[in-house]
């Protein structure tokens, strides 16, 4: 990705959340939820809380593993 923020490097738990907020706002318009999305695949890898696996409604997911391939690639969809 062009632009990438001066942070100590992709995939590392030190990074910051705001200077990668700000460059996918300014770069692409993203707004602070999307983008605090993108900040935890970015610093803490594909892997999220079981909390809402096997759930319904907004936030239900089917696994615990973002699938970070595309839509039209997922299993689970």
């Amino acid at each position: 990705m062009s632009g990438w923020p001066a942070v100590s490097a992709a995939s590392d738990e030190t990074a910051k959340a705001t200077p990668i907020l700000d460059w996918l706002k300014q770069d692409y318009d993203l707004g602070r939820g999307h983008g605090m999305a993108l900040v935890h695949v970015i610093t803490k890898g594909p892997q999220i809380s079981g909390k809402h696996v096997g759930t319904t409604g907004t936030h239900a997911d089917a696994s615990d593993m973002l699938w970070l391939d595309g839509a039209a690639t997922n299993p689970n969809r």
